[in-house]
């Protein structure tokens, strides 16, 4: 799980790119790289949990975001992640 700290103040810069984030978030939650992201009512943190294998691979998925120079972010390694998704299967639409 990442634990992403945003910046208090923030200008036009960052405002522009968040439709790139978000995009590319839901690219990440669609190939199920991605499993939840998560923004504070105060707009100051982020969680955001990444299924991958090692650490490195973590930092390289958070170096691609749009927002990456904007943030601090920290690194916990979960053991165990549950959540009610889960439990119900994905739809698929052909």
């Amino acid at each position: 799980m990442v634990d992403i700290e945003l910046p208090e103040i923030v200008g036009e810069e960052f405002f522009q790119l968040i439709p790139d984030q978000r995009a590319y978030i839901n690219r990440m939650m669609r190939e199920g790289v991605i499993s939840n992201y998560s923004l504070s009512t105060d707009r100051n943190k982020l969680w955001v949990v990444i299924n991958v294998i090692s650490l490195a691979e973590v930092r390289h998925i958070v170096a691609r975001f749009p927002i990456f120079y904007y943030i601090r972010y920290t690194i916990h390694d979960l053991l165990i992640h549950d959540s009610s998704d889960a439990t119900m299967p994905q739809l698929w639409l052909n």
